[in-house]
């Protein structure tokens, strides 16, 4: 499907890769269709009208299965998704996230910098049960670029190893409006897909920190803690905003257990970590990293360890 691009300064297409979102599609799609040189949709199996609904808009979806002994993992569908698309730019987006129109009209005229390889930008959830919180994602990237991990791929791996960079976009911002009803099953499924993960890909420390994280919402201390010491204590330059959140988190549940001498100690090293990795791409645009972990390590040092709280971040 092509939009309305004349006079570009960025061609951009989007892919997405759909199920059963039938009830989301017009939402998400029709105020923005017109933004795009080429819209590729990837439908894995859905069973409601989400086909004949894309039909009406003009995009014929392309259909892929998701495969049990590859973890459930949506990066093979994005991928054939992105080898339907010709245009130098391309955005991701799932049908449960809404962008201003206004937010594309910007994008679609930036000038297109030769040094840059993707633009991050604000990711606003809004869960169904809980309060409103910020997070990022990379949402934009020059094609050719692959996303990379069984669960939670992204191209933010790939962007590294080529020693390329990706900069922050105040204009780009996206809200993610989750399904309430979808969310027991899909906490299960995830947790599912992340053991799955581990078991196939076991040095992916990426895993680790999301599959920690998730035990330690729920509560599950001990599980979090084994998982997250896991990636923290590796100092990965490979994986180093999953390092630094999960030292983060690890601080407050050695906090919250009466341990104020290891997260001391474990504060101390993360800013060693982070002065180290602090010109990496990603570390960058989390302007908050060093703030939070500086005021951590003074809390300890004065008595207020208790009042520790990591940030909040989607999973």
């Amino acid at each position: 499907m092509s939009g309305n691009v004349e006079g570009n300064t960025m061609e951009i297409g989007l892919c997405m890769v759909v199920k059963d979102e039938g009830a989301q599609l017009s939402a998400c799609l029709e105020p923005i269709a017109e933004f795009f040189a080429q819209i590729v949709v990837v439908d894995t199996g859905s069973t409601d009208d989400t086909a004949a609904i894309l039909q009406e808009m003009g995009i014929t979806p392309v259909n892929a299965q998701l495969q049990a002994e590859r973890c459930y993992c949506l990066q093979d569908p994005r991928k054939t998704g992105l080898r339907q698309l010709t245009t130098p730019w391309v955005m991701f987006l799932d049908a449960d996230e809404r962008i201003d129109p206004a937010s594309l009209h910007y994008l679609r005229n930036l000038p297109d910098r030769p040094g840059v390889a993707g633009y991050f930008g604000t990711w606003l959830n809004h869960p169904a049960n809980g309060p409103q919180f910020n997070d990022y994602k990379l949402f934009l990237f020059r094609h050719g670029l692959e996303p990379v991990g069984l669960v939670h791929d992204n191209v933010q791996l790939d962007i590294r190893r080529r020693g390329a960079r990706a900069e922050w976009l105040d204009e780009l911002v996206v809200e993610h409006f989750p399904v309430a009803a979808r969310t027991p099953h899909k906490k299960s499924f995830y947790r599912q897909r992340l053991l799955c993960a581990i078991a196939r890909e076991p040095n992916f420390l990426r895993y680790y920190w999301f599959l920690g994280y998730m035990d330690f919402l729920e509560g599950n201390h001990g599980k979090a803690e084994s998982l997250l010491r896991r990636t923290a204590l590796s100092r990965s330059r490979t994986f180093p905003v999953e390092c630094l959140n999960s030292t983060m988190v690890l601080a407050a549940i050695y906090t919250r257990t009466g341990r104020e001498s290891q997260a001391e100690g474990l504060l101390s090293h993360g800013l060693e970590f982070y002065d180290s990795v602090r010109d990496d791409f990603e570390v960058a645009i989390n302007r908050d990293l060093e703030a939070w972990l500086n005021t951590a390590l003074q809390q300890c040092r004065g008595g207020d360890a208790h009042r520790i709280t990591p940030p909040r971040f989607a999973c």
